[in-house]
């Protein structure tokens, strides 16, 4: 019953760290398209509101990846 248990946090734990790292990826594509679109002559200040939120799903992801392999690795102890 409890290595059903750890499967299941390993897998949720492998889940949350590839969430992080695609929206650590997309933060990056989105703050490089803001930079396009500042330099573009009709578009002169463009945010890019999008890569704060990314940055902030990337650390919330990550951190759950975090909690999750650390008490996957507490209950195989």
């Amino acid at each position: 019953m409890q290595s059903s248990f750890i499967q299941a946090g390993w897998t949720l734990a492998v889940l949350f760290g590839l969430y992080g790292f695609y929206c650590y990826w997309e933060a990056g594509r989105a703050e490089l398209v803001a930079a396009f679109r500042r330099r573009a002559p009709h578009r002169p200040d463009a945010a890019a509101p999008d890569s704060v939120r990314y940055r902030t799903r990337c650390l919330w992801a990550l951190l759950g990846s975090g909690v999750m392999a650390g008490t996957s690795i507490l209950s195989a102890l």
